[in-house]
């Protein structure tokens, strides 16, 4: 996985994830936005 390559990265999208969900976006938002994060991991 990405975790062992990329350890910083993946704790940002954690924590934007996380501040996504506790902003309770509407759900169209959250997966465009949700999608443009995992875009910037690959």
């Amino acid at each position: 996985m990405t975790q062992n390559r990329h350890p910083e990265r993946l704790g940002a999208f954690i924590d934007a994830l996380a501040e996504l969900i506790g902003s309770e976006p509407h759900e169209g938002d959250l997966l465009r936005r949700g999608g443009k994060l995992l875009a910037q991991l690959v």
